[in-house]
C-alpha cells in the first residue's frame, strides 16, 4: 500500500462493488494502513448519505475495530450517515453484530 501511495496512486479509487481501500482496510482491522491513507487524502466519508455502499466507518463498526473506528471519528467520519444495502448506521451495525461499546461510542459522537 505504501509503495502504491509513494507512486502517488489516488487512495479513492473503488472496487466494482463501490469499496475504497479505506473501507477495505477499516474494515480488516489494519490501522497503519488506515492512517497511511487517511494521511494520503482518503476520504473518510466517500459516499453520501442514503448511496449504497458501505462507509469505511460502517466497515470498521460492523466487524469490530473500535480503534479504527475511533480514529475514523477523529478524522471527521460522520456516523449519522445511512447507508448500504440496508440503510442503516455504524451504531446499528455495531449494535446488531454485538459490539456494543462501539455502539454506545458511536451514540454519544456529536454529529457534524
Amino acid at each position: 500500500m505504501k509503495n502504491l501511495l509513494l507512486e502517488n496512486v489516488d487512495p479513492n479509487v473503488t472496487d466494482e462493488h463501490g469499496r475504497t481501500a479505506l473501507s477495505h482496510a477499516s474494515g480488516a482491522g489494519h490501522l497503519a494502513i488506515v492512517e497511511a491513507l487517511l494521511v494520503a487524502g482518503a476520504w473518510v466519508n466517500p459516499h453520501e448519505d442514503y448511496d449504497t455502499y458501505e462507509t469505511p466507518l460502517m466497515t470498521a463498526a460492523e466487524s469490530g475495530r473500535f480503534a479504527i473506528v475511533i480514529r475514523l471519528v477523529e478524522a471527521g467520519a460522520d456516523p449519522s450517515l445511512h447507508v448500504g444495502w440496508a440503510q442503516r448506521t455504524p451504531e446499528s451495525y455495531a449494535r446488531d453484530r454485538g459490539y456494543i461499546e462501539i455502539a454506545n461510542y458511536l451514540a454519544g459522537v456529536k454529529r457534524p
